[in-house]
């Protein structure tokens, strides 16, 4: 849940953990913070506080990882629209998508990329607890 600060920010959990060097930019909306979008880290721009946990953890490997720029075709309400992946790990040739919750043309993008693991609430728990290993 998603609490809106005097700043104008967003607090959640996962933003406490990861607030001492990740800002919310300052030229979103209250709306789009409470989505999860529009993190800085390192210089990068993320669509969420889950992302830059994903990134912090692939930090900690020693995995040659980047942003993914590559799109996929996918089919969905008769027509065919490009999907892309959030990062791509090219020591394993796997895409990783993470995920917060999932909407009906999500099965249509996953399905178009064969080498795609989802990262979910329960994934990110996981990487907190340390527990989490690709």
């Amino acid at each position: 849940a998603c609490v809106v600060t005097d700043e104008g920010g967003c607090q959640d959990s996962l933003y406490l953990h990861v607030k001492h060097d990740v800002r919310v930019l300052h030229d979103t909306t209250v709306e789009q913070v409470c989505e999860g979008k529009a993190y800085e880290y390192n210089g990068e721009i993320y669509d969420s506080s889950w992302e830059v946990i994903f990134v912090k953890y692939l930090e900690s490997t020693d995995y040659k990882w980047k942003r993914n720029k590559i799109g996929f075709e996918y089919f969905w309400e008769n027509d065919i629209h490009l999907y892309y992946p959030d990062f791509y790990i090219e020591d394993l040739d796997l895409y990783i998508e993470v995920k917060g919750y999932k909407r009906d043309r999500d099965d249509y993008k996953w399905k178009s990329v064969n080498n795609l693991l989802v990262i979910t609430a329960k994934e990110i728990n996981a990487i907190k607890r340390g527990t989490f290993f690709l």
